[in-house]
């Protein structure tokens, strides 16, 4: 229980107090949250359900506040990325088998991770030019769905 209430501290409440303290000056200057969550937020492995109960806090979190601001000019939307090539993620397949990275290519439909540039450029586009967006969560997964799941 002690695990998943660490978890809970920061993949969901550490969200909702930077938002709340940023929301006086984001109606001052009309600003937007970009929340990263996961697409384990709305899909699941196994054995990783206290990771996803903590990113589809951000799904429902994201979505309530984009209701309650958007009568003050202020956007929030949350980003999904699939698997990201990351110094964590390298650290972790550096302890695998070779297939285990294959594996992890193999449930996008681009057959690769994504990069942290590609995860910053959809965060930019949230942020900037998608004025017309509130409470999306943009699927940053290279195709990634419910029949690519690994068990």
């Amino acid at each position: 229980m002690e695990d998943f209430r660490r978890l809970l501290d920061i993949n969901l409440v550490a969200y909702f107090g930077t938002i709340k303290c940023a929301i006086p000056h984001l109606r001052k200057t009309k600003g937007s949250v970009v929340n990263i969550s996961s697409i384990n937020g709305i899909m699941a492995n196994q054995s990783t359900g206290f990771y996803n109960a903590s990113k589809g806090g951000v799904t429902a979190l994201t979505k309530s506040f984009a209701i309650d601001e958007v009568k003050n000019g202020v956007r929030v939307n949350s980003i999904f990325p699939g698997v990201i090539d990351t110094p964590m993620f390298q650290a972790v397949i550096q302890q695998q088998p070779p297939e285990f990275l294959h594996r992890w290519e193999s449930i996008s439909q681009m057959h690769r991770l994504g990069s942290p540039r590609e995860i910053g450029l959809a965060c930019l586009f949230l942020a900037t030019d998608a004025t017309f967006c509130t409470g999306v969560d943009l699927l940053c997964t290279g195709g990634r769905n419910s029949d690519s799941e690994l068990k």
